[in-house]
């Protein structure tokens, strides 16, 4: 992406972008954000070149580990049971509340 895109999702100057990265200046939060919102990443990430690293309980990391070894079709598969269980508790309370 060039600068002169950038600007314009930001509804700026590109010029402002130049000056930027030519003074070394980090950019208005509310732009940070922004930015990173485009870029798919973290603020954090912009500011630092480091993403946070999260500590994993023992079953989590188990979870990852077995998540990694699946197809896509049984990624999908689980996704889909799992979009189901988290739903079926806040539906059958939703049930309860229309009786």
């Amino acid at each position: 992406m060039t600068q002169k895109e950038l600007a314009k999702l930001l509804s700026i100057r590109q010029p402002t972008i130049s000056d930027w990265k030519k003074n070394g200046v980090i950019p208005p939060a509310d732009i940070v954000l922004n930015i990173a919102n485009i870029f798919g990443t973290s603020v954090e990430f912009l500011v630092t070149g480091k993403e946070q690293s999260i500590v994993l309980s023992e079953s989590e990391a188990r979870l990852v580990r077995i998540w990694r070894g699946l197809s896509d079709g049984d990624r999908e598969k689980i996704m889909m049971l799992i979009d189901f269980k988290s739903r079926a508790p806040r539906e059958i309370a939703l049930q309860a509340d229309t009786v």
